[in-house]
């Protein structure tokens, strides 16, 4: 079977359109996909971060009630009852 050269363009040419067609195709779906992953990925750091700053947060307090109820002397802040302490631990080798 002879395939006239004429045909054979019209052939190369469609082949042209269904490749780019894929391509156009492929990048499209791939934007999808990473605008997809994009929204997980935020979504799951946002909770994690949610989560850790309420554990940090609560933590800062329970700490701040004990060193309060345990370690202030008189006329001394939470602040200055914990930067004494640490200093007390680093003197002591710990």
């Amino acid at each position: 079977m002879d395939i006239k050269k004429e045909d054979m363009e019209v052939l190369d040419r469609v082949g042209d359109t269904v490749r780019e067609e894929g391509k156009r195709a492929y990048t499209a779906t791939e934007r999808k996909v990473t605008g997809a992953y994009q929204t997980v990925e935020d979504t799951v750091v946002g909770a994690y971060k949610a989560v850790e700053d309420g554990f940090v947060g609560t933590w800062h307090k329970v700490e701040d009630f004990f060193v309060e109820k345990l370690f202030v002397r008189e006329g001394e802040t939470v602040e200055e009852a914990k930067e004494r302490l640490r200093k007390s631990v680093q003197r002591s080798g710990h």
